[in-house]
């Protein structure tokens, strides 16, 4: 089966209107700041990347993904209050991702473009959003953690260095698998 222009367009639309419902949700709760939340802008990577065939962004969304659906998981057992249309952007958005990378192939070294990618939007979130929502934890250490680090610049070290091990990890571990399972069509 090809990767027709026609599905390339369906499957990056669709996700970046996962991120539009979603963005229009967060606008009319009153929480714009939380449009810009990795996960949330995975989606929309994902669908520009489909859209405009570039594979690496669409890879950089899934890894994206891999790290912000964790702590989404995470913030939702603390007792994080679940919007219906989060799902949209955390599944629906990773779910369109696969299937792209599947037909796009899965470029090497994309981790360290994710991880570089993460440093901007959290330093992007720092100047742009509500410190109050603590988008991207780009303003003080997240509740609980705080008696390990004894400042936020340690912090935001240990998260970047945390964040590049897990893309790292991931890109090695997708690539092995899906080779072994001879899953992409475009090998890159």
């Amino acid at each position: 089966m090809t990767f027709t222009n026609r599905k390339r367009i369906l499957l990056g639309g669709l996700a970046i209107g996962f991120y539009m419902i979603h963005g229009v949700m967060c606008v009319w709760r009153g929480g714009p700041s939380n449009l810009l939340w990795a996960c949330h802008i995975g989606s929309l990577i994902v669908g520009f990347g489909l859209l405009l065939s570039m594979a690496r962004w669409t890879v950089i969304g899934i890894l994206w993904f891999g790290l912000g659906n964790g702590m989404w998981i995470l913030y939702l057992a603390g007792g994080g209050i679940f919007e219906w249309t989060s799902p949209l952007t955390h599944v629906g958005g990773l779910a369109v991702g696969i299937i792209g990378f599947r037909e796009t192939g899965f470029p090497r070294g994309s981790w360290l473009w994710a991880w570089a990618g993460l440093a901007a939007l959290q330093q992007i979130s720092r100047w742009t959003t509500v410190e109050a929502e603590n988008v991207n934890l780009a303003f003080r250490i997240h509740p609980g953690w705080e008696d390990l680090f004894p400042s936020y610049g340690l912090y935001l070290v240990f998260l970047l260095l945390m964040a590049g091990l897990v893309f790292f990890v991931l890109e090695a571990g997708i690539r092995k698998a899906m080779a072994e399972l001879k899953w992409f069509q475009n090998s890159t």
